[in-house]
Order: C-alpha cells, then sequence, then structure tokens
C-alpha cells in the first residue's frame, strides 16, 4: 500500500510533476550530450596534432630561405610547403603538397595520393556530392579522388584571415603530389613555410626574415584563426556545459522540494493514520523517498539514451565543421555516472530537506498538522491594508510563497538571457552583412600581391597597405592598413555617424571596446613582421564593429613603418581586375564573403530555433508547475471564493497576480546578466582573434525576446485558468462533509 502512495500521488498531480521531469530529462540530456562532445573534439584533437605534428608557426615570403641555417641558428624544424589554389567559378580548393614533416595530413577512408590522384576534405567533398573513387578535374586534368584529407593546421577550413565562417560548399583543402603539380603547371605566389621549435621570443627571426627574405607574412598558431577557433570553443563549451546542467538540476531540486512540501503538508492526516495503522517512521519515509526515484527515472534513464544515442552522430557532425578527424571514439564511465546519478543525488537532497521536519514531528503533532497551524502564523503584514481587497490578498499570498516567486524570477531571466543571446546572435551577422560589408566597405575585391609595389597601373582602383601588430600582454592582433586620405571604398563614420577625414590614427569600435581605450590615448603596438614597437596616439573611433582594425594615411603609414614612398601591398577595387595570379598572394571577393555569411545565419537559424526552444519549455516549466502548485493547495479557497460570486478570471488574478510583477522583474534583471556574459566574452575569448561581432542589445531584440516570453507567461495563464475553472465548489463542500 505504502510503495503505491507517491506514483499515485504523480498520477493525480500530473501537470505538477510532469514540469520537473522535463527539467530532469534535459539535465541529463545536455550534461550527457555535451560532456561527451566536449571530451571527443578535445582528445581527437590533441592526438591529431600531437601526432601529425602540428606547426607552431608559419611563414611568407617573396625569397626562398635558407632552411638549413635558419633551423641551426633558432633550434627549429622547417617544412616547406608549395601550395596553389584551383578555381572553378564560385569553387576553390587549395591544394598542398604531401608534408613530410610538419602538418603531416590524416587521411581518411583511403591512403595517401599516388600520382593521378587526389585528396579532398570531407566537408567540401559532402557539400558537393564527391565521394571516393570519383574523378576531379584540376587545370584540365582528370585526378581520382582516393581520400578524405585532414590537416591539422586547417582545422577550421577559412579561404583567408579576413573571413569570419566556413563556407564548406564553395571552398575546401586538398592534397596533390608534387610532381602533379608541376605537370599541371601550378603556379606558386610565394614561399610558404610552416616551423616547430625555435626560441620563445621570435622576434630576431621575424627581423631576419624581413630583411633578408622579404617577410610577407607572419602567424603563430595562437593567432590563427584556423587553429585557434577550435581550441575558443573547446574552452567556452565545457563550463558552459556544467553551468547549464546545475541550473537545470538546481532548478528542477527546489520545484521538486516545493511540490512535496506541499504534498506533505496536506497529507497529515493520511500519514497519521498510516501511523496509527501501525507503520513506522521509517516505512513511511521509504516510501516517499520513492517520489525522487520515480521522477529519476522517468527523466534521466530517456534522457540518458537520448543523449547516449545522439551523442556519436552529433560528434561526428561537430567534428566535419572542424574538419578533425574521428580518430577514436572516446566513452567516459565517468560521464555515464555523472549524468545518472547526478540528477538522483540533487532529487534526494531536496527530498531529505521536504521530509525532514515531518520527521521530527511527533504521531500527534502530524496528526494535528501542526506544520500547517506553524506556516499560517505568518500571514500578517500590515503595509498591504492600505491596497484593495483583491489587490491585498494577491500581495499576502505572494509574500506568504517568496521563495516561489523568486524562482519565478530566476526562471524568467536565465531564459531572457538564453532568449537574447540567440536573437541578438541572428540579427548581429544580418547587421554584419547590412551595415559593415555594405556601408562601411564599398569596395567589391581586394588583391594583396606577393611583394611591394610602388607604381599602381590600375587608376581606378585604390591602394593600401597593411601589416600585422601585437597589443599588450595578450598579444591582441591588431591589422592596420595604410590607405588613401581621400578614399571613397572605406566609409569610415564616428559614433554619430558624421563621416571620418582619413587623418592620424583611426579604430574600429570593436577594437576599440576589446582594448578599453578611446579617443586621445597612446597605445603601444608591436610590429609582428620586424619585431618593432610603436607608439600611436588615437585620433578617432570609427562605427565599424567587425575587424581589430586600425587606419592611417597611406603616406603616413608608409613614413611610420619605414616602407618607400608609394608603396603599397594590395588594392581595393570596384570591379574585376586583370591582375596575374603568380603576383597575387591571396584576393577577397566580398559578394563571396557576404555569401558565406547569409549561408551561415541560415544554418544558425536551426541552432537559434533550438536553444530558443529550451528557454521557452524552460520558462513555461517553472511558471505551469508553481502556478498548478499554488492552485492544487488554494482549492478550497478557490471554491470559496466562486461561492462569493468572483469570477475565474479575478481568482487567476488573487492567487497568481504576482507573478505578473515577477515576470516583469525577471525579465529586466535577464538583460543585464546578457550584457556583462557578453562584456566577459568580449574580455577574455575574442581577444585571441582577429574579428568581433556587435552582441549588444537593441529594442528590436529586447522586444522580440519580450514577446516571445510573453507569449509563455499567457499559455501558462490559460493553462492556470483551466485548472481554476475545473475546481468545482459543490465538490469541495463534499470533500468537507465527507
Amino acid at each position: 500500500m505504502l510503495k503505491k502512495i507517491p506514483a499515485r500521488i504523480i498520477r493525480r498531480n500530473l501537470s505538477q510533476f510532469l514540469g520537473i521531469i522535463f527539467l530532469v530529462f534535459l539535465a541529463t540530456f545536455t550534461y550527457l550530450t555535451f560532456s561527451f562532445l566536449v571530451r571527443n573534439i578535445k582528445a581527437n584533437y590533441k592526438e591529431f596534432v600531437d601526432k601529425y605534428n602540428q606547426e607552431r608557426f608559419h611563414f611568407f615570403t617573396q625569397k626562398p630561405v635558407d632552411i638549413s641555417e635558419l633551423e641551426r641558428k633558432y633550434g627549429l624544424t622547417i617544412q616547406q610547403h608549395f601550395v596553389f589554389d584551383f578555381e572553378n567559378g564560385k569553387k576553390t580548393v587549395r591544394f598542398f603538397d604531401v608534408a613530410k614533416n610538419i602538418n603531416k595530413p590524416y587521411f581518411e577512408a583511403g591512403g595517401a595520393p599516388k600520382r593521378g590522384e587526389i585528396s579532398l576534405d570531407y566537408s567540401f567533398c559532402s557539400e558537393n556530392g564527391i565521394r571516393v573513387g570519383d574523378y576531379f578535374e584540376v587545370n584540365g586534368k582528370k585526378f581520382r579522388v582516393a581520400s578524405y584529407v585532414y590537416l591539422p593546421n586547417y582545422v577550421y577550413i577559412i579561404r583567408s584571415d579576413q573571413d569570419i565562417l566556413p563556407d564548406h560548399k564553395n571552398f575546401g583543402i586538398g592534397v596533390m603530389n608534387f610532381e602533379d603539380m608541376k605537370a599541371i603547371n601550378a603556379q606558386f605566389p610565394y614561399y610558404y613555410y610552416s616551423a616547430k621549435g625555435g626560441p620563445n621570443n621570435l622576434r630576431d627571426l621575424q627581423a631576419e626574415l624581413g630583411k633578408k627574405y622579404g617577410l610577407l607574412g607572419f602567424l603563430e598558431k595562437e593567432e590563427d584563426l584556423r587553429i585557434v577557433t577550435t581550441e575558443l570553443k573547446m574552452k567556452s563549451a565545457e563550463p558552459m556545459t556544467y553551468t547549464l546542467t546545475v541550473i537545470l538540476l538546481a532548478v528542477s531540486s527546489f520545484l521538486l522540494f516545493l511540490v512535496l512540501n506541499r504534498t506533505i503538508n496536506s497529507m497529515h492526516y493520511e500519514i497519521g493514520t498510516l501511523y496509527a495503522l501501525g507503520f513506522s517512521g521509517k516505512e513511511i519515509a521509504q516510501a516517499m523517498y520513492r517520489f525522487p526515484l520515480l521522477i529519476w527515472v522517468l527523466g534521466s534513464i530517456p534522457g540518458f539514451l537520448a543523449g547516449y544515442f545522439t551523442s556519436k552522430p552529433f560528434i561526428e557532425w561537430y567534428l566535419t565543421y572542424f574538419s578533425i578527424p574521428m580518430i577514436k571514439h572516446f566513452t567516459s564511465t565517468s560521464d555515464l555516472l555523472v549524468s545518472m546519478l547526478l540528477p538522483g543525488i540533487f532529487m534526494l537532497i531536496a527530498t531529505y530537506i521536504a521530509l525532514s521536519r515531518l520527521l521530527r514531528q511527533s504521531v500527534v503533532e502530524i496528526i494535528r498538522g501542526e506544520s500547517l497551524k506553524q506556516f499560517g502564523k505568518v500571514v500578517r503584514f500590515k503595509f498591504a491594508d492600505r491596497f484593495s481587497f483583491k489587490r491585498r490578498l494577491m500581495f499576502k499570498h505572494a509574500l506568504m510563497h517568496f521563495s516561489r516567486e523568486l524562482l519565478v524570477v530566476f526562471g524568467i531571466a536565465f531564459s531572457t538571457f538564453l532568449l537574447l543571446y540567440v536573437v541578438v546572435a541572428q540579427t548581429a551577422f544580418e547587421k554584419l552583412i547590412t551595415k559593415t560589408y555594405g556601408d562601411d566597405y564599398k569596395y567589391e575585391y581586394v588583391y594583396y600581391f606577393n611583394r611591394i609595389h610602388t607604381d599602381n597601373p590600375f587608376g581606378q582602383a585604390e591602394r593600401f597597405n597593411t601589416a600585422p601588430f601585437a597589443y599588450g600582454k595578450d598579444k591582441v592582433k591588431i591589422q592596420i592598413f595604410g590607405i588613401e586620405k581621400n578614399t571613397q571604398l572605406i566609409n569610415l563614420k564616428d559614433l554619430n555617424g558624421n563621416k571620418l577625414k582619413v587623418e592620424g590614427f583611426i579604430i574600429t569600435k570593436s577594437l576599440a571596446d576589446k582594448l578599453e581605450v578611446g579617443v586621445g590615448d597612446i597605445i603601444r603596438l608591436e610590429n609582428k613582421l620586424d619585431g618593432k614597437e610603436y607608439d600611436l596616439k588615437i585620433t578617432e573611433i570609427a562605427s565599424i564593429y567587425a575587424g581589430n582594425n586600425g587606419y592611417l594615411p597611406l603616406e603616413d603609414f608608409n613614413r611610420i613603418f619605414g616602407y618607400p614612398k608609394g608603396a603599397h601591398i594590395g588594392l581595393f577595387s570596384i570591379k574585376k581586375l586583370n591582375i596575374p595570379k603568380q603576383e597575387l598572394a591571396s584576393y577577397l571577393d566580398k559578394q563571396y564573403l557576404i555569401e558565406v555569411l547569409k549561408s551561415s545565419i541560415d544554418v544558425m537559424k536551426q541552432t537559434i530555433q533550438v536553444m530558443a526552444l529550451v528557454s521557452f519549455l524552460f520558462a513555461l516549466s517553472i511558471v505551469y508547475v508553481l502556478a498548478s502548485l499554488t492552485i492544487s493547495e488554494n482549492r478550497k479557497p478557490i471554491a470559496l471564493f466562486k461561492i462569493f460570486g468572483y469570477k475565474n478570471r479575478e481568482i487567476s488574478s488573487i492567487f497568481l497576480g504576482f507573478n505578473n510583477y515577477s515576470f516583469l522583474v525577471g525579465f529586466v534583471l535577464g538583460i543585464p546578466a546578457y550584457s556583462y556574459f557578453i562584456s566577459y566574452i568580449y574580455k577574455q575569448l575574442i581577444k585571441q582573434v582577429d574579428f568581433a561581432i556587435e552582441m549588444r542589445t537593441g529594442i528590436q531584440e529586447g522586444l522580440i525576446s519580450f514577446l516571445l516570453l510573453l507569449l509563455v507567461f499567457f499559455i501558462s495563464k490559460w493553462l492556470s485558468l483551466r485548472k481554476i475553472y475545473k475546481i468545482s465548489a459543490a465538490e469541495i463542500l463534499k470533500e468537507q462533509m465527507d
């Protein structure tokens, strides 16, 4: 008989317990899925980069370097790579030769390519319907696809350093034998080397490369988006997983405590009767502990199974997004046990706290309902006497259950945080396209030469020079451009929307926020090409929210950094220029970048929809479970109000009306919580990469989030109102008589 009580109560109050079960399911599923994801990415990434010898840095030069001399002088291991881009319409494949020492390729579904064969990255093949064994034409010659390839220096496959997101449909990487490269007359526009080892400070090496060999670019792996993006994702995913899991379990446990506390307090006659029938307190307590057991079984086991069976395909999809091979699938016994046992521990603690007061009482106190009497004493709040009768009851009821209102506030605040994050992320990318790449950058093409030019035969194009710099202890990467004073293709405006003249040192707003600097500040920068330091005074801040960029007049740039008069490394152009490929290090098509961003937004929308659904259900579970609990424990007063002639909506406002205020407080608190989180991201994570996206909340994003949460609130109100409708005054009176 005792064993059946918890199951019977859960069935009778299913709406209250269903929300708790869902939160437990969500917590188990979230922890198992993301802990497996993080563990597998970290393990496979580490094995991949260690075994296949990921570079410490790479560099480009105009002339071939003396490898043996540099290796001996600086204690380095240097590998020369032969690289060329094959373009076919909008699609580009960057081919590498088969490296022997550093950045060695990993081959999947086949071996290393032989003569007449190539290997392509899996994501590019998947997006374009290419399989192992198919033929792929390069420069008029057909090559058999021998395998899929992964490179440890292209873990995050982007075409150029200016790209933010990968476009696997239009850009991929491949490996080809050097003999085949020569046979198809591949052009190598620069000399490309990767290296490992060497001294901690590479300044002398950079200076020598610049002086002797014409250094075009030098990039350490800590600054390389193709490498560091994966590490940043892993760094942020792990604490987020644990935080989200603990929040879900803490909320579900507190809800269980409230529901059980209410259930136990309402069962004092039944529990007293059980004592009278001869059951001991220990037996009754054991029966009550079936509540957490049932909730754990109904929530954790389905969450465990769902997480376990979806984790492997989810991990494989995520690894392909980052182009990491699935060398091994790691199943952690500790993660399995934690995902199963942690919810049970939280539930047991909540149940123990709810039962503790009952277990301390005598049989007589339980039968008399002493706990209810003590609780009933705290009902007088004199300050509420000034309000109307209905409002006075609403305030008193809310203050008597203040912890519940705090939980509503927390639930809405957390849901606001999640919704703002996903809504702002989508609008931020849309703004990036329309403002930055539409209004701010007027060019259509950017061309980077493989050597410095002083003459410009393309009069319609604007010259620019550029160099990479580092700032501060964190070595924040900054790209400074020297541009034409009368530029028409870089539209710089101040924060008030006024056009800026290219005079002095102008930095983007995203960089100013990241460095926490303003107009008039002097910042000391280290040139990444020659190691020299320069002090530059900020004269203006441009309202550009993408890129860690600074701008100087071209003449000032060349004078300050020691370039000859008129020197430039590239051109901005509205029209496509007929420049021989052998003269170019790289080029950027703005429309290509915009298409990548648009396609990424489409993919992002799926993630946004899932996160929005989770926040929606999270808020609904909390608000509805607490409302349902309030209605259940006030069935008799509600019936009396019906007898007195009060309408259902009036009754709802009396017992649940304070939720309106809790909802508004939660939403208002959720906004600074989101702002603090974004501030943390800016300061701690994005400093390591050379782009930033404006993720601040605007009126539009706040309104969208508010309306979505308001929908949650109205659904909860409607469901609660239905429960009030179902309460019959006649049945309650009959129960009283019985």
